[in-house]
């Protein structure tokens, strides 16, 4: 395949595969939070349902085990017949770049390739290690990366808005000032709050990068 034909199915899977916040920013902690607290075994009826994105084409579902992103896509772009190869396989209307299937129209020399697609990212499954805990209300979606290595979401429903946030990178001042736990030279801040420790982190807004959708 050559180069502009890679380039678009690059830019194509990074645009709506590479910006679902699947772990925080630099921010791990030790243990599932909040610390203290029981697991749940499912997301309660109460939260279940389908959810649309308030600034995007998207939606999640929130089923008893899973949080799941759908993306819909559907834009036009064209290229030049020579810079097809063997390796793309057109039949009838369609053409097929690394086995996704597309329809194009032909325009004098090029192709005018519609890229429309569903995407389903798994943002949270409870079957794959991780954890949900709830605390005052709010959940708290513990996804495991790796030996006392545990990312931390808050999922908030309130009315009809649901909303899924993260520590972000420049919060680090406030965990440290909570917490007492100095950033070292490692790129990955990681902390073991006492439970007072985390509801203050909740308290005073640690919890602040948000992904917002409407029932």
């Amino acid at each position: 395949m050559k180069l502009t034909v890679k380039y678009i199915l690059i830019v194509f899977f990074i645009a709506f595969y590479g910006c679902s916040p699947k772990r925080a920013s630099g921010v791990l902690f030790d243990e599932p939070q909040p610390s203290e607290k029981h697991n749940i075994s499912k997301f309660p009826r109460w939260i279940i349902g389908d959810y649309q994105s308030i600034n995007g084409n998207g939606k999640i579902t929130v089923n008893q085990s899973q949080i799941i992103r759908i993306t819909n896509t559907n834009y036009d772009t064209k290229i030049h017949t020579n810079e097809l190869d063997s390796t793309n396989l057109i039949i009838g209307d369609s053409i097929f770049i690394d086995k996704v299937k597309f329809h194009f129209k032909r325009i004098g020399d090029s192709l005018l390739i519609n890229m429309k697609n569903t995407f389903i990212d798994t943002l949270f499954d409870l079957k794959a290690n991780n954890l949900l805990r709830a605390l005052k209300g709010d959940l708290f979606i513990n996804k495991q990366f790796g030996d006392d290595e545990w990312d931390v979401q808050k999922v908030k429903l309130q009315r009809k808005l649901l909303t899924i946030s993260y520590i972000p990178y420049d919060k680090i001042n406030l965990l440290e000032n909570i917490t007492g736990v100095k950033k070292d030279t490692i790129d990955v801040y990681k902390i073991k709050p006492t439970r007072k420790q985390f509801e203050t982190i909740v308290q005073k807004g640690g919890f602040c990068e948000v992904d917002s959708f409407i029932r």
